[in-house]
This record gives C-alpha cells, sequence and structure tokens, in this order.
C-alpha cells in the first residue's frame, strides 16, 4: 500500500496518562466521590422516600457540581433498576397525593449493610442472574 505509514510507537493500554490511570478503583472505574449506588443510598437515607425522577434531578445537579459527567436519564434509570433487582431499593406508594399514586422509592433497610452490593450492584447483579 502506498501513503500507509504504521505508527512510530504504539499506544499502551487504552491510551490513559499514568495519573489517569493512578485515579482508578478496584473495579477499573474512575474514582468518584462516591459511586451513584452509594449515592444513591445516601440520598435516600438522609432525605426519606423519593421519585426516580426527583434522584436524577438531585444526581445530575450533584455531578456539575462536582464536574464529573452527568449521565443521561436512560443510564440512570437503568442503573436504578439494578438497584431495584437487588432489592437493595425498594418501590413504596406515595398515599398523600390526592391524584394517581406517585412512584416513591426508599432504601431497603434490611441491606444496608451489604456494602459489596452497594460498591458494585452490576457484579453482584449478574452473579445472582447466574444462579
Amino acid at each position: 500500500m502506498t501513503g500507509y505509514e504504521p505508527p512510530k510507537k504504539a499506544k499502551q493500554g487504552r491510551g490513559f496518562s499514568s495519573e489517569e490511570i493512578k485515579d482508578r478503583d478496584d473495579f477499573g472505574g474512575f474514582q468518584r466521590e462516591k459511586r451513584t449506588s452509594e449515592w444513591i443510598r445516601d440520598f435516600l437515607r438522609e432525605y426519606g422516600p423519593c421519585g426516580k425522577e426527583e434522584l436524577y434531578e438531585e444526581y445530575s445537579k450533584w455531578c456539575q457540581e462536582k464536574g464529573y459527567k452527568v449521565p443521561k436519564y436512560e443510564s440512570f434509570s437503568s442503573y436504578f433498576s439494578v438497584l431495584c433487582s437487588l432489592n437493595l431499593i425498594e418501590f413504596v406508594t406515595d398515599a398523600s397525593s390526592d391524584e394517581e399514586p406517585k412512584k416513591v422509592y426508599q432504601v431497603n433497610s434490611d441491606k444496608l449493610d451489604e456494602e459489596k452490593k452497594w460498591k458494585w450492584p452490576h457484579g453482584k447483579y449478574y452473579e445472582e442472574d447466574q444462579d
């Protein structure tokens, strides 16, 4: 082939700098102050039952304040579903509304001590899926 020049030096890994690699956590992701699942747990514990849309709005604000990329709602919703399927978060009905019952969620107090599930919910989700 003409006009093709092979790269002089191949990039190592995915092209992350050594500083970025140093900032990675045990699961291969970049460190944040809190993981999404831990943020959801802490928010619900502090403020009580809340709707998924409200959670997303508050999480988006938190991400912006910290300089993190804000996930799309669909991504957040999918992640939230994993937490629900692991029974870390449970559905409750807000009976105080005169309108249609609003979907409200709270932390399952029986699961607060399951730190591995809160820290890495997708891994635990797939492990349980294989049983």
